[in-house]
This record gives structure tokens, sequence and C-alpha cells, in this order.
């Protein structure tokens, strides 16, 4: 049986010749990612070592957005357990259960008392 080789997704169509990697082949994201490899392997050893440093750079940026969100998160919940604890110790709702409706614990809750 012959294989027929649509020429939208051969990556053999591509050599060392090539500027541009044709659009058709762009828009598959596998072969985008395989073009990318082939980019990467055709790197100088100072191209590489800028492609890593921004590589790691840009790592380091997103984990430290994803930590900074999660913090966030943190904060605007302990803040919204601190309202909700005022709020139950001005209806006089034992200490206990409030530590228990917010998680805080009774020393906290106290300490927002002073």
């Amino acid at each position: 049986m012959a294989h027929y080789l649509d020429p939208k997704n051969d990556l053999t169509l591509i050599n060392e010749q090539t500027k541009e990697a044709p659009k058709e082949l762009l828009d598959n994201e596998y072969t985008r990612e395989a073009v990318g490899y082939m980019e990467r392997a055709a790197y100088t050893k100072e191209q590489l070592e800028v492609y890593d440093k921004w590589k790691i750079a840009a790592m380091t940026e997103r984990s430290a957005l994803k930590d900074a969100r999660k913090e966030g998160r943190i904060e605007g919940k302990m803040e919204r357990n601190i309202e909700i604890a005022v709020k139950a110790m001005e209806i006089g709702m034992p200490m206990e259960d409030i530590s228990k409706l917010t998680g805080l614990s009774e020393q906290q809750i106290k300490e927002m008392i002073k």
C-alpha cells in the first residue's frame, strides 16, 4: 500500500533553506511543537543559553504569579472569616462555635477582641 504524504502535514518539506514554516504546519499543535523542537535544535550554544535563561525566567515568573494568587485567596478567605467572627461575636455566639464556623482558633478570635 502506497503512503500518501499530505504536504500540509509533511515535516520533511522543511530543510536548512526553510526560513519560515508553512502556516498549514503551524495550525496543527503536534507539528507546531515539532517545528519548535527543530528550531531549537538549530540554535547555537549562545542562543541556547539565552533561550534557557528566558525559559527559566518565564517559569519563575509564572510560579510567582501562581503563588501570589494563592496567597491572595488565602488572605481574602482569612479576611472574610474575620468579618464573620466579628459579626458572630456581636450577636453573642459562643467562642467555640465561632471557631468551628470560621476555622480560626479561639486564640486568634480573642486577639481580635483586644
